[in-house]
């Protein structure tokens, strides 16, 4: 889910549901696992990271329009800390699959919010 899908949240509530989205399915998710193996794979083949680093730069620019337009008053910050902060969430919950996502959530909810204008 993108925070794109939630245009009716508050700022705040939409990281929110969007963070605890990640935590939803089954850390062994063979879809999850792709991802992680590509990424690895990305390393060694130059065409494959740069469709990859596209692809989450792609991500990266939707949150911080979706920022900008709710009036986050420092979006781009927020969204590169929001795609780091799944990123290592998802890779995190991979090795640990009990891992709580409630601080990690907290935190980022407290930072975007800290934010608005």
């Amino acid at each position: 889910m993108l925070l794109r899908e939630c245009p009716a949240d508050p700022v705040e509530e939409a990281v929110e549901v969007l963070l605890r989205a990640l935590c939803s399915g089954d850390s062994r998710d063979p879809e999850l696992l792709l991802l992680y193996e590509s990424l690895v794979a990305a390393s060694r083949d130059d065409e494959l990271r740069a469709e990859i680093a596209a692809s989450v730069a792609q991500l990266r620019q939707w949150q911080c329009d979706w920022f900008t337009e709710r009036g986050v008053s420092r979006p781009l910050p927020a969204a590169v800390t929001i795609t780091a902060a799944m990123d290592g969430f998802l890779l995190q919950r991979m090795l640990d699959p009990e891992l709580d996502p409630a601080p990690l959530v907290e935190g980022l909810v407290a930072l975007v919010g800290h934010h608005l204008a």
